[in-house]
């Protein structure tokens, strides 16, 4: 009965666990924009000071370079946005319907331009500088630039002070995408082993299961080089170096290993060449050796390539149709084996150049500050 009644206490602990707000670094630094964006355009007696935090919101971006190249951005939409409101009071009126056409010129413009991130703040200020009753055309305006000012300024300012920091997602990544390609290979290692090699659609699941990871390893490897592009003089971890160039790496062994069950599908039910599964093994072991850090040995991989080339192309005096299918799918099966080593190199080479470095004393604020105002 305790048993029982533990595990409906578990159940229900974790049915309230998902009603639980996810809070990150990310989230406290919108909030704290916001605040401090609406507390600002309240003090100065500013219209609808709410949309100071809205604006707020748009610019704590996942890297400080979006946080600036979106507030400038911004801040140019909202300048043609209240411009053109203005110009449009002084000569139309403030009519609903003249409203909605100075807001589909505004929206035709930021299409044309390509400025769709910054389409909604131009929208909003239209709308807010022309649907200002008793206001003049020229307050609306410049109150509403204010407002975005205010907005921008806190968000990007928090996102510089607190750096988001993407490193150690990117080492998730890194670890998940070797694992699965691990895992890949010892399929393919088991499959020529028994002799029957797996669907190619099961297999092909779990290669997108990978691929998907390489994926987000790219988005938050992308992040970590936007901004390095800003902050090269602090303390950038070195690990994060120029970390796309290991996913680049690791997205060309995974399709080089696709190639390589694709062709072992050809071999399903045959027993494959000793030479040629020496190679396989060879590629194995190195990919083992990349995961763990340790360099490769081109010079016994090339040398085991060119045995089992030379061990294949020795046919029988009179080869049948059958030995020349299956002399023809192992020759191709240790192509795509030379091409899988050779994606390994660059993958090798990027996480020996991207050993971390020893550690070095944190800087304090004030030195921070320091360096990214120089």
């Amino acid at each position: 009965m305790s048993a029982f009644g533990s595990r409906i206490r578990s159940a229900d602990f974790g049915r309230l666990r998902s009603l639980l707000p996810a809070v990150g670094p990310r989230t406290v630094k919108t909030c704290l924009a916001i605040a401090l964006s609406i507390a600002t355009a309240r003090a100065l007696h500013l219209m609808s000071p709410q949309f100071a935090g809205v604006v707020a919101v748009l610019a704590v971006q996942p890297s400080v370079h979006r946080s600036l190249r979106q507030g400038v951005r911004q801040w140019l939409s909202a300048g043609i946005g209240a411009a053109v409101a203005m110009g449009a009071i002084l000569a139309l009126g403030r009519s609903a319907w003249w409203i909605g056409l100075i807001v589909l010129l505004v929206l035709g413009w930021h299409v044309r331009w390509r400025w769709t991130q910054s389409l909604l703040i131009a929208v909003v200020i239209v709308i807010n500088t022309m649907g200002a009753d008793g206001v003049s055309s020229v307050a609306s305006g410049l109150n509403q630039l204010a407002l975005v000012t205010i907005g921008m300024g806190f968000g990007t300012l928090v996102n510089v002070l607190v750096r988001p920091s993407h490193t150690g997602a990117v080492r998730y990544f890194i670890h998940e995408c070797e694992a699965g390609l691990s895992s890949l290979w010892q399929i393919l290692r088991r499959d020529v082993d028994r002799g029957m090699m797996t669907a190619y659609p099961d297999f092909r699941a779990r290669i997108d299961e990978v691929r998907q990871r390489i994926q987000e390893g790219f988005r938050f490897a992308e992040y970590v080089a936007e901004d390095l592009r800003h902050f090269r003089r602090l303390d950038v971890d070195p690990a994060a170096v120029h970390p796309t160039a290991i996913f680049a790496a690791l997205e060309s062994a995974l399709e080089r290993t696709r190639d390589v069950h694709r062709a072992l599908q050809h071999l399903s039910g045959y027993r494959m060449h000793p030479d040629l599964y020496r190679a396989l093994r060879l590629c194995q072991r190195a990919l083992a050796h990349v995961i763990a850090g340790r360099p490769c040995h081109a010079r016994l991989a090339d040398q085991a390539f060119r045995r089992a080339e030379l061990s294949l192309m020795q046919l029988p005096a009179t080869p049948s149709p059958s030995d020349l299918r299956r002399h023809m799918a192992q020759y191709q099966v240790l192509q795509h084996l030379r091409q899988f080593y050779a994606a390994l190199a660059p993958c090798a080479q990027a996480r020996q150049e991207n050993r971390p470095a020893p550690a070095a004393e944190p800087l304090d604020f004030a030195e921070r500050i320091r360096r990214l105002v120089s």
